[in-house]
């Protein structure tokens, strides 16, 4: 059966750097700190990821009714109506994309 490694104490890992930086020269010492420092910066990433991961807020989406008895005329003037707010908030997205595009115009970008 195999047996499992004995625990090793921060003290002797920091014992094993020190070591190290004395054994070799600075260019060596420069990729240990970028070793060290490439997961640790990972690592802390993924933990402030994941703290506000689980903040969420609710989303409430709401849904028109529609009469069991309506009739077809009623549906396509509602599709209609629909379709001309949407149409009219599109125009006032591009109108407003058009405004920062002449801006950037006047500016050379």
């Amino acid at each position: 059966m195999m047996s499992l490694p004995r625990l090793v104490s921060p003290r002797a890992l920091w014992a094993d750097i020190k070591a190290f930086a004395a054994q070799r020269g600075s260019h060596k010492l420069i990729a240990l700190l970028a070793a060290i420092a490439i997961p640790t910066v990972i690592i802390l990433t993924f933990i402030a990821d994941t703290k506000d991961a689980h903040k969420a807020p609710t989303q409430i989406i709401y849904t028109e009714s529609w009469k069991a008895d309506r009739s077809i005329e009623e549906t396509r003037e509602t599709i209609r109506e629909n379709q001309a707010r949407r149409e009219a908030a599109e125009e006032e997205r591009r109108k407003g994309f058009q405004k920062i595009q002449d801006f950037n115009n006047r500016l050379g970008i």
